[in-house]
């Protein structure tokens, strides 16, 4: 019955355009809605005074069912919202029913239950809104927008069986003037063409009448969605009195079925899906929100370098972050010195392409950096046999190139070493607070504390014996110094006897006694900055 009403009310309001423009008077929304009112309510109405709205200032009007009572009620878009009144004598109620939130602009032209204010972009996961209409190969189009300019085309109506719509120009009606086509609208269930003149008066042309139904018994179901996620429906969207539609939603990743509306009524669900009886036109609106989880981020580095992290716009220890669902971190890489690059770069266990920064978006799971520093050789002249020693001791400053060919560094390691250069070399490991500057220096700690003789010439190369007694009295005085213990070292015991036992020397290289060389003091520098020891 109301079907019916809504129809004879829509024709009422069309035959009246003459009275209202030879009038020429425009009345407020609550006059209308009065007249409404009165003509539903009462058996002799008076149409005289019925306001053309069609020809003010919107034209976007429709009906519908009211959120409260579920009786007819009338709706109207204005100022970027979408409000209603219902027409039932015992229900009146008022109110808005949805917020355009952008395309304000365009938002005069949705109107019509068979015209969605949005919908979800069909090129990425964004809102897109109404942004007009238009006719292409015979077929009548809604266009949609997004923020990201992604257009979404949703077919209305195909005129292939038939005749494209006539939008030639017509006359104005509110002025005479030449009116130009300008898009399309859909007013219970019929298509209409909106023309404006140079005044922007609107004039509506009827272009199809009952586009959407077959006959009075059958009825739409539409569903807008809010947030990330999807719909199956039973059948179609179309069904008669009394038919059952069945929904299931399908949240996307991360999010949940939060809240359904069905013609206004929130419904509750212990599933994702309801099953909707249809006695009208039925709108179903669903809200999927982001689910809320916690989740542990670490990132570990290997090789020289370091990992430094930002996550909600402030910078935080990397190893461990404790973030929750939907999060973002970005992270940094960054080597010790231009020798060093990062070679490999792992998210759980999966290789993704090297690079000094990475960032994850929307986090949904529990997750592992991993990160590889790995050395860029400048010497020409050095093996991989002796690159993790001489890299130690380059990066360290512990020793430095010792020559250059052309564009070339050299570190010629078979160059022999003096003793003093070896006192040196451990000094200078010694020295973690920077306070030895020059080979002096260094050779002055050196004499403090044993390792050479004070103002011994120390200028003959250096062998593996004089090399072993130097590194026994070294680790002897860093005990002393560091309050520790190096794992099988005992200062008890002869220095041969430690350096076999920490796998400095053999026994057979010591009493062979050779010269030692620049490979060689980078060999034992490494190793001795690598041996275990308790506190």
């Amino acid at each position: 019955m109301k079907k019916i009403l809504s129809l004879v009310l829509a024709l009422v309001m069309l035959s009246s355009l003459a009275l209202s423009a030879s009038a020429g008077s425009v009345y407020s929304l609550s006059d209308l809605l009065d007249f409404y009112r009165d003509y539903l309510n009462h058996d002799d109405p008076d149409y005289e005074d019925l306001v053309d709205y069609l020809a003010g200032n919107t034209g976007n009007w429709w009906y519908d069912s009211c959120p409260k009572c579920g009786g007819l009620a009338f709706y109207k878009i204005s100022g970027g919202s979408v409000k209603y009144a219902c027409l039932e004598k015992d229900c009146d109620a008022e109110g808005t029913t949805v917020i355009i939130p952008e395309n304000k602009d365009e938002a005069d032209s949705v109107v019509g239950t068979d015209v969605a204010v949005s919908t979800k972009c069909s090129s990425c996961t964004r809102t897109a809104y109404y942004s007009g209409s238009y006719v292409k190969n015979d077929k009548l189009y809604y266009e949609y927008t997004c923020t990201a300019k992604h257009v979404t085309l949703d077919e209305v109506y195909d005129y292939s069986e038939d005749r494209a719509p006539d939008l030639s120009d017509i006359t104005c009606s509110r002025c005479g003037r030449v009116s130009e086509f300008d898009y399309f609208t859909v007013i219970d269930s019929d298509i209409y063409g909106v023309f404006l003149c140079a005044k922007d008066h609107k004039t509506y042309k009827l272009l199809r009448d009952d586009v959407y139904e077959d006959d009075d018994d059958e009825y739409r179901v539409k569903v807008i969605i809010t947030g990330e996620g999807d719909y199956q429906i039973s059948d179609s969207h179309y069904g008669e009195y009394g038919d059952y539609k069945y929904i299931k939603f399908s949240p996307a990743k991360g999010y949940e079925l939060s809240k359904v509306l069905v013609n206004g009524r929130n419904v509750n669900f212990t599933s994702d899906e309801i099953a909707v009886r249809l006695t009208g036109d039925t709108t179903v609106r669903v809200t999927f929100t982001p689910v809320v989880k916690n989740y542990t981020v670490t990132a570990a580095a290997s090789g020289n370098g370091t990992v430094k992290a930002t996550y909600n716009g402030k910078t935080v220890d990397a190893a461990k972050i404790g973030v929750v669902s939907g999060d973002k971190i970005t992270y940094k890489f960054v080597p010790a010195s231009d020798n060093y690059y990062v070679s490999s770069l792992k998210v759980n266990g999966k290789s993704v392409t090297p690079s000094t920064s990475y960032t994850l978006s929307k986090i949904g799971a529990d997750t592992k950096i991993e990160v590889k520093f790995a050395w860029k050789n400048p010497f020409t002249d050095v093996s991989d046999k002796y690159a993790k020693a001489v890299e130690y001791v380059t990066e360290s400053g512990i020793m430095s190139a010792a020559a250059k060919d052309g564009k070339n560094l050299l570190f010629k390691g078979t160059a022999a070493i003096s003793e003093k250069a070896f006192a040196a070399a451990l000094a200078e490991m010694a020295d973690t607070g920077d306070k030895l500057n020059t080979v002096a220096q260094r050779i002055v700690w050196a004499e403090k504390y044993g390792i050479v003789e004070k103002d011994a010439d120390l200028s003959g190369v250096c062998d593996v014996q004089t090399a072993v007694e130097m590194v026994n009295q070294y680790l002897m005085v860093l005990e002393v110094i560091n309050d520790i213990n190096f794992d099988n070292f005992d200062a008890e015991n002869d220095e041969l006897a430690n350096a076999v036992a920490i796998d400095l020397v053999t026994v057979k290289t010591y009493e062979k006694n050779r010269d030692l060389c620049r490979y060689d003091l980078a060999a034992i520098c490494r190793m001795v900055a690598t041996l275990d020891y308790t506190d």
